[in-house]
């Protein structure tokens, strides 16, 4: 897409976090959920998130749709706004009366918050789309210092600092640009306004304003060898701006904390019986700044403290992480940011993947609030569907950033949409690393640089998946026929196959995928390396057990007999107790009781009694497990059941399942199992079966008993790619 704003007739509707109210308790779980809406949050100075720059429609009763895709909406005092476009280097809109309206958006609603932000009150200025032309430059990003916004961005290479402010002039407001410019090598030509009186004050006259016959104002800057520090008004009453001039540079070196006063909390700690248990770590549901503590992203600094994100845009900071959980401290670090749904700490810098870029937050003077939110990249376009979410974000050995760009409800001419990306560690470059990604909610990158991610079920993906992925691998996701240009696209790109996943789960399992976490720790009972998957739907956590034939992976899962108080998507091991932790928040398609969460699955040292090695051959199947099983109940085939069958790749939504033995006929087959043998070791077991063949799903269940008595009424999902 070339242009930043643009215009629709369709009215966006729903938004893929929707509540999901149980049917038990609903008009309290109702009343809850209205609660839980959010308009009166804080949002911080600076909001991103699409902003509706329409004129209001009186007729419809709303605005019309004139969408800013990359909004940055600035809090000017306590009674106005202006909405600054990072994709175009132009101030949009102005207005008086409020701040933002947000709540039809997805930062104070979950269902039906796919609403753009609107301004609150008057318009006193607004570019039409016409004259919202691109600049030849990139948005680097802002500074929050007090009251007041920075703004970084360059326009034909030339660097600019951009205060933006306003002050009342007899009565009618007058807002104000004040831009410190390097010393131009080439003349420079800034849009100012459309149909607005401005006044220009430069106390070297070098600069001059003109209007063209659109009535679009500009500022001419010729090239100069010095800087230049000039400021514009703009409004009937500018000519009398008296304000003193500020220069932008005074205000980047890190401004007095926001939100000094930190949340207090104290955990809980889980009495499950077994080898895992569940401590959770208290949300401060309930804050000073009322922020929606729905967690979306999480990682940890190397002292131990550790970073989430939340659906509404927050940052914070968490420390207290020690066995007891007896005072967990919340500071608020950042706030404004575009659904951030993933988060990393590199060299103990936060990282966090919004839907707009990926922003690198930096605190200059050491008072635990962002100061400079630095636009690392933003080359990925944003899609004004409440589906286009950007998920997870993750880095291999190289430095290399990796995150999933939402395929589903998404134009599919839209590029890097429905892909893995990788950015290059500097941020300069962002490419294509595979494709075919309906709604794949969280991913991973493994310690010798392997690449996961999920899927969920739709159109072209039969049911959840976790994939195995390649560079320039293609994974099932042709697109969603329900866009306009989706029959065009699909003759375009004509596929018959796709590269065939892990291990596909099964509705009833995992209804809705998270993401993949790799065991970092020497201290958690799996060993490093170790593979996990969560389930965001289902509020679980899974064992991943992988095989490599000949090249292709292939692979099953088992559930961990944990649940959580969310949905839990992300996860990542502490440097300093080696435990896991994982976070997730609740919406649409999950059983999740809390809206958001975060927890630690701690290892006690009780045997674990679990699966942790999976393989299947033409002739049967071997098992692995971490403690040694009985001899008399493992080799007794009654006790274990197998049943197998395919899914059909289509555009329909879903899949039933379907025969292997007759794949015309819908339901499941039975695996006859003809004989158990146990290893001497006791914790190997090989079942002889029919024989095999390459299957999408596969259910194999037992009854067992371990060596010391412990029952094992386990089932794993698996999927045979290859059976040789």
């Amino acid at each position: 897409m070339t242009r930043s704003a643009v215009s629709s007739a369709g009215v966006l509707v729903g938004f893929f976090l929707a509540f999901a109210i149980p049917a038990t308790n609903a008009a309290e779980a109702t009343a809850k959920a209205k609660a839980r809406a959010r308009p009166s949050m804080d949002l911080g100075p600076a909001v991103s998130f699409i902003f509706n720059n329409g004129a209001v429609n009186r007729a419809l009763g709303r605005p019309d749709e004139n969408l800013i895709l990359k909004g940055l909406s600035i809090r000017m005092g306590t009674n106005a706004g202006l909405c600054f476009d990072t994709a175009t280097q132009n101030y949009v809109a102005g207005w008086t009366g409020g701040f933002v309206d947000v709540s039809k958006s997805s930062i104070a609603q979950t269902a039906q918050g796919s609403s753009p932000v609107y301004p609150i009150g008057k318009k006193v200025f607004s570019l039409s789309p016409s004259a919202n032309l691109i600049h030849q430059g990139r948005f680097k990003g802002h500074w929050i210092h007090g009251d007041h916004v920075v703004l970084r961005y360059d326009v034909n290479m030339i660097d600019i600092l951009d205060l933006p402010g306003v002050e009342q002039v007899d009565g009618e407001p007058v807002f104000t640009r004040t831009l410190q410019i390097e010393a131009p090598t080439r003349p420079l030509r800034l849009l100012v306004a459309e149909n607005q009186p401005v006044t220009l004050r430069d106390p070297t006259g070098r600069s001059r304003l003109e209007t063209n016959a659109e009535h679009a104002v500009f500022l001419r800057l010729p090239e100069s060898p010095a800087p230049y520090l000039v400021q514009v008004a703009i409004g009937p009453s500018s000519s009398k701006a008296v304000q003193p001039i500020i220069a932008p540079k005074d205000l980047i070196l890190g401004g007095p904390a926001r939100w000094p006063q930190p949340e207090i909390t104290q955990g809980r700690l889980g009495s499950e019986p077994g080898a895992y248990v569940v401590d959770t770590l208290t949300i401060p549901e309930t804050n000073r700044w009322n922020s929606w503590m729905r967690l979306s992203a999480m990682d940890f600094f190397s002292d131990g403290r550790c970073a989430v994100s939340t659906l509404s845009g927050d940052v914070w900071i968490v420390s207290g992480l020690d066995g007891s959980l007896g005072k967990l401290t919340w500071k608020r670090f950042a706030a404004g940011l575009y659904e951030p749904l993933g988060l990393k700490v590199v060299d103990d810098t936060v990282y966090v993947l919004g839907r707009d870029r990926v922003t690198r937050l930096l605190d200059l003077n050491g008072d635990s609030e962002a100061d400079y939110y630095q636009s690392f990249n933003s080359d990925l376009d944003v899609y004004p569907t409440y589906h286009a979410f950007v998920f997870d974000l993750q880095t291999d050995t190289n430095g290399n950033f990796y995150f999933v760009a939402d395929g589903n409800m998404v134009d599919p001419y839209l590029s890097k949409h429905g892909s893995i990306l990788k950015l290059s560690k500097d941020g300069a470059i962002l490419e294509e690393f595979a494709r075919g990604f309906r709604a794949a909610n969280g991913m991973s990158v493994g310690p010798n640089n392997e690449i996961t991610c999920s899927d969920n079920q739709g159109f072209w993906t039969p049911s959840s998946k976790i994939n195995w992925v390649k560079k320039g691998g293609f994974y099932g996701f042709v697109g969603d026929p329900r866009q306009p240009r989706y029959a065009e696209f699909s003759k375009d790109k004509a596929v018959t196959s796709f590269d065939p996943p892990l291990c596909w789960i099964p509705m009833n399992a995992d209804n809705s995928s998270g993401g993949q976490i790799w065991v970092t720790s020497d201290q958690w009972g799996l060993p490093r390396g170790s593979l996990l998957h969560t389930s965001y739907g289902k509020c679980t956590l899974f064992s991943v057990m992988t095989q490599d034939v000949d090249g292709q992976m292939q692979g099953g899962v088992w559930q961990f007999p944990l649940k959580f108080s969310s949905g839990i998507m992300r996860g990542r091991f502490s440097p300093k107790d080696g435990q896991l932790y994982v976070c997730g928040l609740k919406g649409w398609q999950s059983v999740a009781q809390e809206d958001g969460a975060l927890q630690r699955i701690r290892y006690t040292g009780k045997p674990m009694n679990m699966p942790v090695g999976l393989r299947t051959t033409a002739s049967g199947i071997e098992l692995r497990f971490s403690d040694a099983l009985d001899a008399k109940s493992s080799v007794d085939v009654e006790n274990f059941s197998i049943a197998q069958w395919n899914y059909r790749w289509a555009t329909n939504y879903g899949s039933d399942s379907w025969s292997v033995a007759d794949p015309q006929k819908k339901g499941e087959d039975t695996v006859e199992v003809k004989s158990a043998k146990l290893s001497a070791d006791g914790k190997s077991l090989v079942l002889e079966t029919q024989p095999l063949q390459p299957v999408m799903q596969m259910r194999v269940k037992y009854n067992l008993q371990t060596a010391r008595g412990a029952p094992l009424k386990q089932e794993i999902y698996n999927t045979v790619n290859r059976a040789k």
